[in-house]
């Protein structure tokens, strides 16, 4: 009787086993899943070049709940040695535009570490940037080539390659990815996680 007990016993934990193990599958996601969820995040900027004020638009491409904490626009090693003019003198040519948000911005802003005349980079935090929402804003972009494309107060997409832009997805459930890219030289660029675009 004790031995018909114990099997019956033992069966049943093995049953109970093979259960929480499924369910632990069904639960945990595996390596690949959480990396296409990562995928999900993704930026896209463009640089376009107007008078009297550039402007940048950033758009939150992103699905399954991420958002866009901070972006960091850095000009440093832009093909067309760039500059955010923002003043009037300084080494920047003619036309001078201070950084401002435009009407058309669906994110919320929350702080922003903006560019001193003659600046390289930029840094914008933000309180919402969630998935098909824009953020742009306007500013002045020159260049410091000596024999540039349009002369130095106009900027190409040549000129403009090879500026980064830095991302910091956030998803609702507390989980953070950074990503970087490069403008190309059609003014655009597509921020995602490596191995993502």
């Amino acid at each position: 009787m004790v031995i018909r007990k114990t099997a019956a016993s033992l069966a049943a934990s093995v049953g109970f086993a093979i259960m929480a193990a499924a369910a632990f599958l069904v639960l945990v996601p595996t390596r690949d899943a959480v990396a296409a969820n990562a995928c999900d995040a993704q930026l896209s900027a463009r640089f376009i070049e107007s008078a009297p004020r550039d402007r940048f638009e950033l758009t939150n491409e992103s699905s399954g709940d991420w958002s866009v904490a901070n972006v960091t626009l850095d000009l440093t090693a832009s093909n067309g040695q760039l500059i955010f003019d923002t003043e009037s003198g300084g080494i920047g040519v003619e036309v001078f535009q201070p950084f401002r948000q435009e009407d058309a911005s669906t994110a919320v802003l929350a702080d922003a570490m903006l560019p001193a005349d003659g600046d390289d980079t930029l840094a914008l935090d933000f309180d919402a940037f969630g998935p098909d929402a824009q953020y742009q804003f306007t500013i002045d972009v020159d260049d410091r080539l000596t024999a540039s494309d349009l002369g130095q107060i106009r900027v190409t997409g040549g000129e403009m390659a090879g500026s980064v832009v830095t991302v910091e997805f956030q998803h609702s459930d507390g989980r953070a990815h950074t990503a970087k890219g490069q403008f190309d030289s059609q003014n655009t660029v597509k921020v995602a996680m490596e191995g993502c675009v």
